[in-house]
C-alpha cells in the first residue's frame, strides 16, 4: 500500500533573535494547483510553491537585510507552507496567500523604460546602485532630459499586465530617443514575477538580464545585472541602477493599476 507524502515549506527569516520569532503553517496545496503546480511536478519544473518563497523570500530580505534559509520535509499528498519570522513578517506572509486565494487575484499594469547614461551622471545625481528606490514621473523625465544631452538613449518598453505567480519578460520596445536599439544578444530585459500584497499593492521579484533569459520563463536568470525584490502600489513608481564599466542602465517601473478585472489574461514568457 502507497503511503500518502505531505510537503512542508519552512520560509524563515534569522536575523532576529529567537524571543521574537514565532511559527506558523498555511496551506498551499490548493494554490499549488491553481498555479500550475501540478504540470510542473510531473515535468520535474519549479513549483509554485518555490516561486511564491522567492519572492516572499525576496522582499523580506530587502537590501542588506536577513539572509532567509528554507527546506523541504517530504512526509506526505498535502502542501504546506511554515513561516517563522515577527508577527509582521508572518502577517505579510498571510496576506499574500489571502490575496492568491481572491476568486479573481489581483493583476497589476506596469510601464516600464531603460534609460542608458553615463555612470558620471549616476553619481553627479546622487543615485544609488542596485536598489529599487521610490520615485516619480516628474523625477524620471528630468533624468531623461540630463541623460539624453549626455548622449543617453532612453527605450520605452511595451506594457505588462502581470499575473500572480505568472513570469513575465519585457524585451526593446521600438521607440528609441538619442540611440539606435541594441542588437538582440545585447539587449537589456526585465523578467520578472509578481505576488498581491493587498488591495492595490502588489510586489515584484524582478532581474534585469542582458542578453537572452531561459528559455523556461520559471527558472530565475543566474547572471542578472541586477536583483530585487521591492512593492508597489497603484500609481506609484520605483527606479533601480545598474553600472557596466562607464555606463550605466536605469529601469524605471511604474504600477498604472491594480485590479481584478479578468477581461484580459497575462501569459507566461510575455
Amino acid at each position: 500500500m502507497g503511503t500518502a507524502r505531505t510537503v512542508v515549506v519552512v520560509l524563515g527569516l534569522w536575523s532576529i533573535v529567537p524571543a521574537q520569532q514565532r511559527a506558523e503553517i498555511f496551506e498551499f496545496g490548493d494554490l499549488e494547483q491553481r498555479f500550475g503546480g501540478g504540470e510542473a511536478q510531473r515535468k520535474g519544473g519549479v513549483r509554485a510553491i518555490n516561486r511564491f518563497m522567492y519572492v516572499a523570500y525576496s522582499l523580506l530580505q530587502g537590501d542588506g537585510g536577513p539572509r532567509a534559509t528554507q527546506s523541504t520535509i517530504s512526509v506526505a499528498g498535502k502542501t504546506r507552507l511554515m513561516v517563522r519570522g515577527t508577527a509582521d513578517e508572518i502577517a505579510l506572509v498571510k496576506g499574500m496567500l489571502e490575496q492568491l486565494r481572491e476568486e479573481q487575484p489581483p493583476r497589476a499594469r506596469l510601464q516600464c523604460s531603460f534609460l542608458k547614461m553615463p555612470v558620471a551622471l549616476v553619481m553627479a545625481h546622487g543615485l544609488t546602485e542596485d536598489a529599487f528606490v521610490p520615485t516619480d514621473e516628474t523625477a524620471f523625465g528630468k533624468l531623461v532630459r540630463d541623460a539624453v544631452k549626455e548622449k543617453g538613449a532612453l527605450q520605452n518598453l511595451p506594457e505588462v499586465i502581470a499575473g500572480p505567480l505568472v513570469p513575465f519578460v519585457v524585451e526593446s520596445g521600438t521607440k528609441v530617443v538619442g540611440k539606435p536599439a541594441p542588437a538582440a544578444d545585447q539587449a537589456v530585459r526585465v523578467r520578472g514575477e509578481m505576488v498581491p500584497v493587498q488591495r492595490g499593492e502588489v510586489a515584484f521579484a524582478m532581474q534585469l538580464v542582458r542578453g537572452p533569459v531561459p528559455a523556461d520563463r520559471m527558472q530565475v536568470p543566474k547572471d542578472a545585472l541586477l536583483n530585487r525584490a521591492f512593492r508597489l502600489e497603484a500609481g506609484k513608481a520605483v527606479m533601480a541602477i545598474t553600472v557596466e564599466g562607464e555606463q550605466a542602465t536605469v529601469v524605471f517601473v511604474r504600477c498604472t493599476e491594480v485590479t481584478s478585472d479578468a477581461a484580459k489574461e497575462p501569459k507566461a514568457g510575455r
